[in-house]
């Protein structure tokens, strides 16, 4: 019996435009000029563990609002490039597209700060104002930084980050990290965030450590400094990594940078200061 292959070199869709609410996320999304193509489709329906993928290209535009008013404009996404799909589930034979995303965001790309999930960060982040740095207020707009990229894995509604996606507010970039996920359709998700300040910033954090610690002894005061560094310095970048999780309207975010408590650092460096001290009078040994 002769095996029963398909195969289809391509199937192209252009002047693609679309409207999608997910409602439980608050958002509204409209596409527009989307061109879709799938090419090398390869199918066996009787070994679909190894023939059963396509190679898709896209590319359009997206804009994000607000779902009850759809007016309130969240930002505009240009998105363009390649992904690879399982067309159906290799166990039950279904429908089922499992796809591995690689996309570039174009240059004219950017979210507005309205986005309730960014002003949650940006507050959160403020509480190392007390540390001298300056957050300022949030700009209109915030551009996509780092890779410019959406790299990652789509199956049933959920979104799997591969590779870290940022944007840039003035000289801060907030990075959703690998591991990251989100599930469209429940608004679920866990983000691992990191929070980094531009070399200019990070300066003035080490700045502040110095002029916190002037009155301390010179013998333990690097030391002190050296400490607080390694765990806010990432790269020599002031870094504050975060974490979020819940339902992503009213996300539960918290700290897994220890921000450290410069009174308890020195007092903890004078103790060991004067048991280094002891032993040496008394001819003893570390």
């Amino acid at each position: 019996k002769d095996e029963f292959v398909t195969h289809l070199k391509s199937i192209s869709i252009s002047n693609v435009s679309f409207d999608l609410t997910i409602e439980k996320t608050g958002v509204f999304i409209q596409g527009q000029d989307y061109s879709i193509e799938l090419e090398d489709i390869k199918v066996d329906p009787s070994a679909l563990e190894l023939v059963n993928q396509a190679q898709l290209k896209l590319a359009g535009n997206l804009e994000v609002f607000d779902s009850a008013s759809k007016t309130l404009k969240y930002g505009e996404i240009g998105l363009r490039g390649n992904a690879e799909t399982q067309l159906f589930d290799p166990s039950t034979g279904d429908l089922d597209p499992d796809v591995t995303l690689d996309l570039d965001i174009s240059d004219s790309s950017y979210l507005t700060t309205k986005v309730p999930y960014i002003e949650k960060v940006w507050a959160f982040g403020k509480k190392l104002e007390k540390y001298g740095i300056n957050f300022g207020t949030l700009p209109e707009k915030a551009g996509f930084g780092r890779s410019r990229k959406i790299a990652g894995r789509y199956k049933r509604g959920r979104v799997d980050v591969t590779q870290d996606l940022s944007i840039v507010i003035h000289d801060w970039e907030v990075a959703v990290n690998d591991k990251s996920w989100l599930n469209s359709g429940s608004e679920q998700h866990e983000f691992f965030l990191d929070l980094s300040a531009s070399q200019k910033s990070s300066q003035s954090l080490v700045g502040h450590i110095d002029r916190l610690l002037k009155n301390v002894p010179k013998e333990i005061r690097g030391g002190i400094a050296e400490e607080i560094k390694s765990k806010w310095l990432v790269n020599d970048k002031l870094t504050l990594s975060l974490h979020s999780e819940g339902a992503l309207s009213k996300p539960k975010v918290k700290t897994l940078t220890v921000l450290p408590n410069v009174d308890d650092l020195i007092k903890d460096y004078a103790r060991k200061g004067a048991v280094d001290f002891l032993f040496k009078q008394f001819g003893g040994k570390r």
